[in-house]
């Protein structure tokens, strides 16, 4: 049986990208490589791309920007250009997807649901991982933070990020689905699920390395 890992010694003294790296430690790697056959590229140094800069991946982006190197992506040319100008200037926003080859973690948090709470169409979620296909690497995590449960993800959005990059999940790269609020509501659902426990368990710590609270915007609060 396959026991939880440790990914990272948490430090709140920690300030920089650079020295929460070295916090990223390895442990029961043997356990990791038998379960996996290849360790994932951010179990070492988890660098993060958020798909989609609505009310989700703005939040994403702006704390895993606190501990990690963060870059976050939108087509849309005028809502970037908006943040831009609110953010910090630390933050990393861009329309250019071919800046996320440098990322090994993506989260794909593009808005999924229609104004009444309800699943809409699911296409900006499967266009937003045909996209991350496209710089994809084997040994890369792709983390869905959506509320569209996880059997939609799993049978429909994952299969279109297979055929476009040619790789296969669980066996060349990892994913992982993020359960903050599943619609149809799903009382049996984890926190974190994932291709298997291992990166479901490794997912969940990289989330918990960072403060998801409400952080302050340079002028007016942009929605």
């Amino acid at each position: 049986m396959m026991k939880k890992l440790d990914f990272y010694k948490k430090d709140d003294s920690v300030n920089s990208n650079e020295e929460m790296s070295d916090h990223l430690i390895q442990r029961d790697n043997k356990v990791m490589r038998e379960s996996f056959k290849s360790t994932p590229a951010c179990y070492y140094s988890p660098r993060i791309g958020v798909m989609g800069l609505g009310k989700t991946g703005l939040s994403n982006v702006l704390s895993f920007s606190s501990r990690f190197q963060t870059i976050g992506f939108d087509r849309d040319v005028q809502r970037v250009n908006q943040l831009l100008e609110v953010v910090d200037k630390k933050v990393t926003l861009t329309t250019d997807v071919d800046m996320l080859r440098k990322c090994n973690f993506f989260i794909i948090a593009v808005d999924s649901l229609s104004e009444n709470g309800e699943p809409s169409d699911i296409t900006p979620l499967v266009r937003a991982g045909q996209m991350v296909a496209e710089v994809l690497q084997p040994g890369d995590t792709v983390v869905y933070d959506t509320p569209v449960h996880p059997d939609i993800i799993l049978k429909q959005c994952v299969p279109a990020i297979e055929k476009k990059s040619r790789l296969f999940s669980n066996k060349n790269f990892f994913t992982a689905y993020r359960n903050s609020r599943s619609v149809p509501p799903d009382p049996k659902l984890k926190p974190f699920t994932g291709c298997c426990a291992e990166i479901a368990n490794f997912v969940e710590e990289i989330y918990a390395a960072v403060d998801f609270s409400p952080r302050p915007l340079r002028r007016d609060k942009v929605e």
